[in-house]
């Protein structure tokens, strides 16, 4: 279960304390996980760093693109098979 905490200097030296709030209080401070709470926001396939979210815009870009330029050759060959007549 997730925790609230707060960095609270002893003696000189930072240590984590949790965070006493009244029941229903959002933390105003950190919030520490369990090892299997990291384990499972780690492996959660929406947990995108900003590299990730570039790569795949940039392929989703990519694919829209090359949809379009195929769009714009097929309608380039299909101009003469309409009924223009030749004289």
């Amino acid at each position: 279960m997730a925790t609230c905490a707060l960095i609270v200097n002893l003696s000189g030296q930072d240590v984590i304390a949790p965070q006493v709030a009244a029941s229903g209080a959002a933390c105003t401070s950190l919030v520490v996980l369990s090892a299997d709470e990291y384990a499972n926001w780690q492996n959660n396939p929406l947990n995108l760093s900003g590299s990730d979210g570039l790569l795949i815009s940039a392929a989703v870009i990519g694919v829209w693109g090359a949809a379009f330029g195929w769009r714009a050759l097929a309608r380039t060959l299909n101009i003469g098979d309409g009924d223009s007549t030749s004289e």
